[in-house]
């Protein structure tokens, strides 16, 4: 499995019904920081750069705690090919000689 260390941007957004969704702030963090799991280091400020510039007193949006992290393998066709369980069952035949081979 092939794991991307690059950064993982986050947006927040408060939903309204008439879709006029406003914009919290965001985080940012990386795969292998939430790796660590639930932890004191897996807390995260809200940023809003626009209310960062006009409030001189803004400190944040509020925070983001992780609460469990996982990560689930989902297995492709040629996965199965490459790992060597597969097997074909039926008649398969050769194009060229017209022959049926029985596997």
């Amino acid at each position: 499995m092939t794991m991307h260390l690059g950064t993982i941007k986050v947006e927040l957004y408060d939903w309204d019904r008439d879709g006029s969704h406003d914009f919290i702030g965001e985080l940012t963090t990386s795969y292998k920081e939430l790796c660590r799991g639930q932890s004191q280091l897996n807390v995260y400020e809200v940023m809003n750069a626009k209310k960062k510039l006009k409030k001189k007193r803004y400190i944040n949006s509020g925070t983001v705690s992780l609460l469990s992290f996982s990560v689930e393998s989902e297995h492709t066709f040629l996965d199965y090919i490459k790992g060597g369980d597969f097997c074909v069952t039926g008649n398969v035949s050769d194009w060229r000689t017209g022959c049926v081979v029985h596997v």
